[in-house]
């Protein structure tokens, strides 16, 4: 499965990788079988992670709840090449090859605050696959869920 992100032993899969929609957007790689993922991170994502013990609070939460639904980071990484930086954490995907099951994808942050894509109602109830929708779209799910 490593393997995947090396490139002389994966050239095919080189060219499997996504560009993120958000306001900055970060760089996705996923491995050949699409059980993991490479994500590039934006600078206030790498303050967290690296500056402001994010990190260790994860790890500490994963142990002591193995069953969690949160995303495993299996690691995170800072990459100098001359005086640039890239920082990037390997994670699973955990949608990885369930793509056709999925009724609706969210990429909740904990803010609402610009934070719903553009989706008609019945769109919204009927799913939207994976549209990656966001926390006013969850609200507004709940909503139309409620008046049915």
């Amino acid at each position: 499965m490593l393997q995947s992100f090396i490139p002389n032993k994966n050239m095919t899969g080189m060219y499997n990788f996504k560009v993120g929609q958000g306001a900055s957007p970060s760089f996705f790689f996923f491995s050949d079988n699409n059980m993991l993922m490479l994500k590039t991170l934006k600078e206030s994502e790498d303050e967290i992670l690296f500056k402001k013990g994010f990190l260790a609070e994860y790890f500490k939460y994963i142990m002591e709840n193995p069953d969690t639904l949160i995303m495993k980071i299996f690691g995170a990484y800072q990459l100098e090449i001359g005086k640039s930086k890239v920082a990037f954490v390997l994670t699973e995907n955990m949608i990885g090859l369930d793509k056709s099951r999925v009724k609706r994808c969210f990429d909740l942050k904990g803010s609402k605050l610009g934070r719903v894509v553009g989706t008609e109602d019945k769109e919204l109830l009927d799913g939207t696959g994976m549209k990656v929708l966001k926390e006013g779209n969850l609200l507004k799910l709940n909503e139309l869920a409620k008046a049915d």
